[in-house]
């Protein structure tokens, strides 16, 4: 299996910013958690994050994805 973690953080202060961030690569797959738009940046900013298949972070909400 092919999985890359683009983030973990377990002394966040918030659930929400603790959230687990995976990419399984086979067919490209962006498992986003619950990370909101400042995580979001802070991501896309360090990894590939082109994805076929999105699971948008925070439940889809307005604070979780941006157009980028």
């Amino acid at each position: 299996m092919d999985i890359q973690v683009d983030y973990v953080n377990e002394e966040a202060s918030d659930n929400n910013d603790a959230s687990i961030v995976l990419k399984y690569n086979k067919v490209p797959f962006l498992l986003m958690g619950d990370a909101d738009t400042k995580l979001e940046a802070e991501i896309m900013a360090k990894f590939n994050v082109q994805s076929t298949i999105l699971k948008a972070g925070h439940h889809g909400s307005n604070t979780s994805s941006s157009s980028p």
